[in-house]
């Protein structure tokens, strides 16, 4: 069940996609919406002798959390625009608490939901993605475009490699499954043809959704060449996906990072939102 939505803001006109989704959400599950804000202030690092005052370095971090507070005041004339119970959370903080207050925030509510942090996206953007997906046990919901208009969550794709972050983020994503008119378990084989269907796994899989009142169906795909994230994309654009589930970081993060793989892929682009759990 989801009734707290964390949205993270920045005060950009890059707002409005998670805002605008954490509303399509919140009105799809009855559910309150808490924008977060984090003003970054600067940090100063002096070594040795230093010719800035005290008085100085105060003023530098005085200004910066009023034009904070400037930002928070067109934020909260936004969040008072959307159609669903919100609250803005506005909180100064410095680079080195990122991660430690996306992570407070994660653990405090069913979803975080945040802008994509894309190739282009800056360093701190992208470290409180990852504070999000490693700081909590909860499902982190990334979305690159704006919210569509009409009816959301009608076919979701759920990427399945039997890991522990894909039971993860399934267990996650069970009330968009829900509500579903189309759910797909897809599961790619890197060998030349895939394995038979109805293995135990597959029927295990199938079986314990439709106990959660899923009616899903499970397809093996043989990858034939194609990238686990290439194959991933052409089975999202074969029945008009709106979402896809992925457990994050299969390997460790460090062999992502060095080799790539599909969470690095879906976290530069993503063709819909995104649901990943880990």
């Amino acid at each position: 069940m989801i009734k707290d939505v964390v949205a993270l803001v920045d005060g950009s006109a890059g707002d409005d996609v998670p805002l605008g989704h954490a509303e399509q959400i919140a009105r799809v599950f009855e559910a309150n919406v808490t924008a977060l804000y984090l003003n970054v202030l600067p940090e100063v690092l002096v070594s040795g002798p230093s010719s800035i005052s005290p008085i100085a370095l105060d003023q530098v971090t005085a200004r910066s959390k009023d034009r904070g507070v400037a930002v928070a005041t067109r934020l909260a004339d936004r969040v008072k625009r959307l159609s669903v119970p919100c609250e803005l959370r506005h909180v100064d903080a410095l680079g080195t608490e990122l991660w430690s207050l996306v992570a407070d925030a994660s653990l405090t509510a069913d979803l975080f939901v945040s802008r994509h942090p894309g190739a282009d996206s800056g360093p701190e953007w992208r470290l409180m993605a990852e504070a999000a997906l490693f700081g909590s046990a909860r499902g982190v919901y990334f979305a690159e475009r704006p919210a569509p208009v009409g009816p959301m969550f009608q076919s979701v794709i759920v990427a399945w490699d039997g890991s522990r972050g894909a039971a993860r983020a399934l267990t996650e994503a069970l009330p968009f499954l829900r509500k579903a008119q189309q759910a797909r378990i897809v599961t790619v084989d890197r060998a030349s043809a895939p394995e038979p269907p109805g293995n135990m796994q597959d029927l295990d899989l199938v079986r314990h959704l439709a106990h959660q009142g899923v009616t899903s169906t499970q397809r093996r795909v043989a990858a034939l060449g194609r990238s686990v994230s290439q194959v991933l994309v052409q089975e999202i654009g074969d029945v008009e996906a709106d979402l896809l589930v992925m457990g994050a970081y299969g390997h460790s993060r460090a062999r992502e990072r060095m080799f790539g793989g599909v969470t690095r892929d879906f976290l530069a682009h993503s063709p819909v939102p995104l649901l990943m759990a880990r």
